[in-house]
């Protein structure tokens, strides 16, 4: 659903969309981004607009908001699992977590994609915090990685950083 108003000053591109059955790599590249280090199934929604000078410059400036769930994937070149084992004072690079489901909230901006209110469930081990990704690729974020016991839980900050191309991930620490 989309309102496109092209009388006035500038275009404008305003609307909402839901989605469901995405594939992470191909909406990656439609976003400019060609590596495929996320694979499983995209749903959710979102509000958006955008306004530029002109037409041909409106899709990069697009803004939005919304929900999202990754179902049954994984992502390359970050393992959570090994930051938890090795907590040290160098990042862990390379490796892969899998994963059951990814829920969260995003805000897409011309600077910078958040995705925040992560939900990350991966069989004993669960994590939850926030990832920001600015547009020539660098990450920060910070979760909190949660492994299930029999008999206790552990939690561990987790730092990351990087950028898409390297990202790593660093355990800073038992709470």
């Amino acid at each position: 659903n989309a309102l496109i108003r092209a009388g006035g000053a500038m275009p404008n591109l305003t609307g909402t969309v839901s989605f469901e059955r995405i594939n992470p790599a191909r909406l990656g590249e439609a976003m400019g981004i060609s590596d495929r280090r996320l694979i499983g199934s995209i749903a959710g929604n979102m509000r958006f607009t955008a306004n530029s000078e002109t037409w041909s410059a409106i899709f990069p400036q697009i803004e939005g908001e919304g929900e999202f769930t990754i179902q049954r994937g994984s992502f390359y070149g970050i393992d959570l699992a090994e930051a938890a084992r090795r907590i040290s004072d160098t990042p862990v690079q390379g490796g892969m977590t899998s994963f059951e489901q990814i829920s969260g909230r995003m805000r897409l901006s011309p600077d910078r994609n958040r995705f925040y209110d992560l939900n990350i469930a991966s069989g004993l081990m669960q994590s939850l915090g926030y990832i920001e990704v600015a547009r020539e690729g660098r990450l920060t974020g910070r979760l909190e990685l949660r492994m299930k016991g029999s008999a206790n839980q552990t939690r561990l900050p987790v730092m990351v950083s990087g950028t898409l191309a390297s990202p790593t991930v660093q355990a800073t620490g038992r709470q």
